[in-house]
């Protein structure tokens, strides 16, 4: 039903199949069971897939049998919309090309006006990056902390551009980039493509508030100094000015930012994406809800 619904095209060859409903928006070649898991992923970030925009970006007649072929097994599938989905399976069987697969049907299918943002791993970037070639639908930036990494062909977004002035505008920002974060649609084909650290440091930081003493009634003094009844101290917050700034969330090796205690799975939820998904290979579930990734996804990262 699934491969079906993506008008596919079997290589008996290779053994892969292709989408044939997305010209020019991808030239990687997928297993079935990517393709599936593709779809399944979409579900839950949507609930019920309306697949006219995906007909018509297919350039399918809209009265063929193949339109209604598509139609026929989009109603055959329907699923609780999570607003997120975890991808959880063994290294190697594809999760990366079936994260994207899912976020160009999502981007097809909702017409988001903001970019998304994919977190790895440093010693990943390489291999995003090649995978990422294969898919001329999406714009990739590098947001990456260390100069020396050079990507040819890849457009690059510094710390000052991704910086904020007082009145919430990004003053460094070049006019040719302005429309990442002004609602202009093509900012929906864009990726921003970043590590854990580099992610923290340019799009939240640490506040400290003061937090006052608790004297003692009448206040009490040793060698001139107060004794306190509870010591003033410094409380710190993590601030973001990225708040509902993207659309998708994706990351690699997800188990990273399962501990609500880490300043990065903070400023994650601070920053509201619309949808998330999470990729991982490494058993996630042992501290949290095994049962309902849906809890896992709405109380931790994604809200409405």
């Amino acid at each position: 039903m699934c491969l079906q619904l993506l008008g596919y095209t079997f290589d008996a060859e290779t053994k892969h199949y292709t989408c044939s409903l997305l010209p020019n928006a991808v030239n990687s070649q997928f297993y079935h069971y990517q393709l599936s898991g593709a779809v399944g992923a979409v579900m839950k970030l949507t609930g019920l897939i309306d697949l006219e925009p995906l007909i018509k970006y297919g350039m399918v007649d809209l009265k063929s049998q193949k339109a209604e072929g598509i139609r026929e097994a989009a109603r055959h599938l329907e699923s609780l919309k999570y607003h997120g989905a975890i991808l959880a399976d063994e290294t190697g069987f594809g999760k990366t090309k079936l994260s994207l697969l899912a976020l160009l049907l999502y981007c097809i299918l909702a017409k988001p006006n903001k970019p998304h943002v994919l977190l790895i791993p440093g010693t990943l970037i390489g291999l995003w990056l090649d995978e990422l070639s294969l898919w001329p639908y999406f714009t990739v930036f590098l947001s990456y902390g260390d100069p020396s990494f050079k990507t040819p062909g890849c457009k690059v977004l510094s710390s000052a551009q991704l910086s904020m002035n007082r009145d919430g505008k990004f003053g460094r920002l070049p006019q040719s980039l302005q429309y990442l974060f002004n609602g202009d649609r093509n900012a929906g084909r864009v990726i921003i493509l970043s590590i854990f650290d580099t992610h923290w440091t340019r799009t939240a930081d640490l506040t400290a508030e003061q937090i006052p003493g608790e004297s003692f009634e009448p206040p009490k003094y040793k060698d001139g100094k107060e004794i306190w009844k509870k010591e003033p101290s410094v409380r710190y917050a993590v601030r973001t000015d990225f708040t509902k700034k993207f659309e998708v969330l994706i990351v690699d090796e997800a188990h990273r930012v399962k501990n609500k205690d880490t300043r990065i799975w903070k400023a994650l939820y601070l920053q509201k994406f619309e949808k998330t998904i999470l990729i991982t290979a490494t058993p996630v579930f042992n501290t949290i809800h095994v049962s309902s990734p849906k809890v896992y996804i709405n109380e931790t990262i994604t809200t409405d």
